[in-house]
């Protein structure tokens, strides 16, 4: 493979981690503000009825796993990059 595919690859790989590693302090700002609404929220007395209601058993997901946000087909693909190289 020629030097300059090589480079323009490295490049790509570079840019696209460099996005997301902004994508994560992005979604660090907004987490942090929803906390802060959250903690000025006035306080609510909780009804005995709603102590009564039993708890979910089985787990919930709030998040989409990074993998699924991203592609698979893509990380595959980069991983069989790195790989090779």
């Amino acid at each position: 493979m020629p030097v300059k595919i090589k480079a323009a690859i490295a490049l790509a790989m570079m840019a696209v981690i460099a996005w997301l590693i902004v994508q994560v302090f992005a979604l660090r700002r907004r987490t942090r503000a929803l906390e802060d609404q959250l903690r000025g929220l006035p306080s609510v007395e909780v009804s005995a009825l709603a102590e009564t209601v039993p708890e979910r058993t089985e787990p919930v997901r709030y998040r989409t796993d990074w993998e699924s946000l991203v592609g698979t087909n893509w990380l595959n693909r980069l991983g069989a990059l790195m790989l090779v190289k």
